[in-house]
């Protein structure tokens, strides 16, 4: 049986990378000067006052309400695929598929019920969303092992690689970003304890297309600082209008957001 299994497993998967690879290489990319917007669909945007799905819905719905950029949480699985997931934790596990916890293969995770009769998404379903939408970008949230993840999307997803906005986590990690062939790199810093002059000593050296922290780090000497050198600021997450105003007061650009829209 668990031969059986397998055999349908891997038949699966290789129909899984043929469909989305021959879709995303005839993509038409449309070339232009990027101009980063004001507000990005965080973890796809909210979808009936859910937040974190990362679901098709919650693309569809957002994207229809006018975003063009979407910040997406990636995760993998069992065997090494990437699918669209904030994390496996027993929390969200239960929240959206009602799922046991554990960390589950990507046919395990393609066979679950999502809540709301909301999809979810591999990379492969994220390809073909973005072929049919060609004016979207994707900016990733990789939750464990960065670069591995960013490789696989540089290889599985080579001609929509320049939709694809990675953010890095650490200095280290800009360098093996590029050398992937990833144009336009975002630095965030939530995952790090790094001081305000290390971050300005390393984007006066290295270009990136945005600069994206928490809110208690955008203050008004620091954005100062960063405005002088250039860099285009995005604050996440901000579903207040209140604090978005406060922060575009103080020279913010942009915002991920839930709720509050373009």
């Amino acid at each position: 049986m668990y031969k059986k299994y397998l055999i349908i497993s891997i038949f699966l998967s290789l129909i899984y990378n043929f469909s989305y690879c021959k879709q995303a290489d005839i993509s038409n990319e449309i070339s232009k000067t990027l101009t980063m917007p004001q507000f990005v669909a965080h973890a796809g945007g909210a979808i009936n006052w859910l937040t974190y799905t990362n679901s098709l819905e919650a693309l569809n719905y957002n994207y229809n309400k006018g975003f063009r950029f979407f910040e997406i949480d990636f995760e993998f699985t069992s065997d090494k695929r990437l699918v669209l997931l904030h994390d496996w934790s027993p929390d969200n596990l239960t929240k959206l598929f009602h799922a046991k916890p554990g960390v589950y293969s990507l046919i395990e995770f393609k066979n679950f019920k999502m809540i709301n009769n909301l999809t979810q998404m591999s990379l492969g379903d994220l390809a073909d969303w973005m072929f049919k939408h060609p004016d979207a970008y994707i900016i990733t949230d990789i939750k464990s092992n960065n670069m591995e993840g960013l490789n696989k999307i540089s290889k599985e997803c080579p001609t929509l690689k320049g939709r694809f906005m990675p953010q890095i986590y650490t200095f280290e990690e800009y360098d093996e970003a590029k050398i992937m062939g990833f144009k336009n790199i975002i630095l965030t810093l939530y995952a790090s304890d790094y001081k305000d002059e290390q971050v300005l000593e390393f984007l006066n050296n290295h270009k990136v297309i945005a600069l994206t922290m928490l809110d208690y780090r955008a203050t008004k000497d620091f954005v100062y600082k960063l405005k002088k050198i250039g860099v285009f600021i995005y604050v996440h997450t901000v579903n207040d209008a209140t604090l978005k105003n406060q922060l575009k007061a103080q020279r913010v650009d942009g915002f991920y957001t839930d709720f509050l829209g373009p």
